[in-house]
């Protein structure tokens, strides 16, 4: 049995030498979250420090030498959503009740040949593919060891089965061993950010390259475009609120995939804001450095959830952060996040001006909190913890 606190601490050892590992993510080359970013981010990382590493993606070219595609039945794909929701007698022993779920067990079933008598290890954050694999591995069917980054929030009864967990923050394993759930190999190792190209950069030549005004307080909110999880709606209307209160020009920008509700969202923010909103939807990666960089202020509506990666990026690039206060998601932000309760009219919207109406506060807070992430959630402190943990499993 580990601690609940277990940290996993840096390893100076050469890393995983002889050792082979898979990273694996159904959403990568056709889907644009944290869960996908996290999964190219890592496998390029562990590469250039010389693992023996493979990322499996489930569609999109090769872009790397490293990369293998493992095609699978898209969840946005037309023919995936007519299917999923049916009992196929003789083929699936569930029923698939969604079009991820779907796409989780054909990208699994592609995805088995390559691991039958190949790899050590097997990481990844989808939930479903990692239960499937789990199951194969105690049947024999695979070889390597099976490892879930929980970044889905899943049950504590889910998480059980698994031998080997990484929870991207000590509160996760804490909660687990209230309820008297502790083992061996699992791991507190948080997600990381590239603080070498997310990093302060001039405000003025990024609101250029954007098309977006030089003298306006920029507002910025970045994830999928929808109510739900994002609460894109939540953002607008608070915006709207916070223009009443605050006198100087002030600009709204969201940043994120485009998903059903895009176009009703957009619709909204043209009635609550008019052109003081600006949303840029599919942006490339690439893209994303200049938009934070192009930002005054940086929210997160979330209510729940665990490490935003938007939130570490923004904190990387020196942005005052703006939380609701839940414990899994506000400590990403550093020490100097404003933290406001999300749920409540007005809150962030009064959040907002206080931050928005001094700039000397704002320059404070980002020194702080950039500052923080170079030390807790860059790349390099957290590869040691990473190597560290993968030493741990397969010793």
């Amino acid at each position: 049995m580990t601690r609940a606190g277990n940290a996993c601490q840096p390893s100076a050892r050469v890393p995983l030498v002889g050792k082979k590992i898979a990273i694996a993510c159904c959403g990568l080359g056709h889907i644009a979250r944290g869960i996908e970013t996290w999964a190219r981010d890592l496998a390029e990382l562990l590469h250039s420090v010389g693992v023996n590493v493979t990322l499996f993606k489930g569609a999109g070219k090769k872009t790397t030498s490293y990369e293998v595609v493992v095609p699978c039945w898209r969840r946005n794909s037309r023919l995936t959503q007519l299917v999923s929701g049916h009992k196929l007698p003789g083929i699936w022993r569930t029923p698939l009740s969604s079009p991820y779920n779907l796409e989780s067990y054909t990208f699994y079933k592609r995805l088995v040949p390559y691991l039958k008598n190949d790899y050590d290890l097997i990481h990844m954050q989808d939930p479903l593919v990692a239960q499937y694999l789990l199951k194969a591995k105690r049947r024999h069917r695979i070889h390597p060891a099976v490892i879930l980054a929980n970044g889905t929030e899943e049950s504590h009864d889910f998480l059980a089965q698994f031998d080997f967990l990484q929870e991207l923050d000590s509160f996760g394993l804490q909660d687990l061993a209230k309820e008297g759930l502790q083992k061996p190999g699992w791991f507190n190792v948080p997600n990381f950010v590239d603080s070498t190209k997310f990093h302060p950069g001039n405000r003025l030549d990024a609101r250029k390259k954007l098309g977006l005004p030089e003298g306006a307080i920029i507002i910025l909110g970045v994830g999928a475009i929808q109510r739900q999880v994002k609460r894109t709606d939540w953002l607008i209307q608070e915006f709207a609120r916070f223009k009443r209160i605050y006198q100087g020009p002030a600009v709204l920008v969201i940043a994120g995939a485009s998903t059903r509700e895009s176009a009703e969202l957009k619709r909204l923010a043209f009635e609550k804001i008019g052109s003081d909103c600006r949303i840029f939807e599919d942006l490339d990666r690439e893209t994303m450095p200049s938009i934070y960089q192009a930002a005054d202020i940086y929210a997160n509506l979330s209510v729940e959830g665990i490490f935003g990666l938007s939130t570490a990026e923004a904190a990387a690039t020196g942005l005052p952060c703006v939380m609701h206060d839940w414990k899994r998601a506000m400590w990403v932000a550093g020490p100097r996040a404003t933290i406001v309760d999300m749920k409540g009219e007005g809150m962030l919207a009064a959040g907002l001006a206080k931050l928005a109406s001094s700039e000397d506060t704002r320059r404070e807070i980002s020194m702080v909190t950039r500052k923080w992430i170079l030390n807790n959630l860059s790349r390099d402190v957290v590869l040691a913890r990473y190597i560290q943990m993968y030493e741990a499993i397969l010793k």
